[in-house]
């Protein structure tokens, strides 16, 4: 399957675009949102402790 149109080359590895920079610690700060709703978001980590408990529970013997 051709997706450039005949005529067209491809650009050299060294024209190509790098991947975007990302920063080291990407996290989602949720400060405005906590301010908009008026209220406390809980912590990403408590959900997740209770459903690996939940997972965990399903699937013991």
């Amino acid at each position: 399957m051709t997706i450039l149109p005949k005529g067209h080359a491809r650009p050299g590895r060294s024209r190509t675009p790098r991947p975007a920079r990302r920063p080291a610690n990407s996290r989602l700060c949720t400060a405005k949102l906590e301010t908009a709703l008026g209220k406390r978001l809980p912590e990403w980590q408590d959900d997740a402790r209770s459903v690996v408990a939940t997972l965990a529970a399903q699937f013991s013997p």
